[in-house]
């Protein structure tokens, strides 16, 4: 059994993706899983189920949606004293963070192919629907930060040999969280090097403004991206030919 939850939380078997019907089924299903291996206390499942308040039936009721989750998952789903506890053998979470964690020691070339395989797990924000639940959004949070800080990883690994990549990862990487001078920087420095250094410019001045709407100011990083860009401008710029001195 795999599950996926950088996006929508799936279930997938040998015959592909299988469905969790029932919104309570999946909310189940996505807490346990936020807290995979962990035992969550049946008091904090009946809250997340129902965040309204739960009914007086609401034990009872969510033993049924366990046993039907449980139906689906098999044995990586067990109820423990106080609780459930879900232990997946194969998550796409899991898979992500060891490839961040491998990607972190690897030499530039590697480093870029192991974030790429790390970011292609993704189908759409962590949890999907589900995120906002009390129970899961701390998790959801640091998945969706975890893949912004891939992609300006990325954005770096690939500046050098792959400037319109780097753009488009640095891109991604403030998508969500646009207070990320480490990504303004990189985008700044892939339009220079995709020779676009106007762009590049007017790119420095967006970051600056952008930093300057939660009191910051440029760090050294990026008014260095700035300079270059600056420089590479001036490099384009015609030059004036000199008037004929009158005889």
């Amino acid at each position: 059994m795999r599950y996926g939850v950088l996006g929508p939380v799936e279930l997938l078997t040998a015959d592909g993706a299988g469905p969790v019907r029932g919104a309570r089924q999946r909310a189940l299903l996505a807490v346990l899983l936020a807290h995979r291996g962990a035992v969550v206390p049946r008091e904090r499942l009946i809250v997340a189920l129902w965040p309204d308040g739960p009914p007086p039936s609401a034990e009872h009721t969510l033993h049924s949606h366990a046993s039907r989750v449980r139906a689906l998952v098999g044995p990586d789903l067990r109820a423990v004293p106080g609780g459930y506890r879900l232990d997946p053998e194969d998550l796409d979470a899991d898979r992500f963070d060891r490839a961040l964690r491998a990607a972190t020691r690897a030499p530039g070339p590697d480093a870029a192919d192991l974030l790429g395989a790390a970011l292609d797990l993704w189908r759409g924000p962590a949890f999907g629907a589900e995120a906002d639940l009390p129970e899961v959004q701390a998790e959801a949070e640091r998945l969706d930060a975890a893949r912004r800080t891939a992609h300006e990883a990325l954005a770096r690994a690939v500046l050098a040999t792959d400037p319109d990549r780097a753009a488009r990862a640095a891109e991604r990487a403030l998508d969500g969280d646009p207070y990320r001078e480490g990504a303004w920087a990189l985008l700044v420095r892939a339009r220079t090097a995709q020779g676009r250094p106007e762009r590049a410019l007017r790119t420095a001045l967006r970051a600056a403004a952008t930093l300057a709407e939660i009191d910051l100011v440029p760090a050294a990083d990026l008014r260095s991206a700035h300079a270059e860009a600056l420089a590479r401008t001036a490099e384009r710029a015609p030059r004036a030919v000199p008037a004929d001195r009158p005889r």
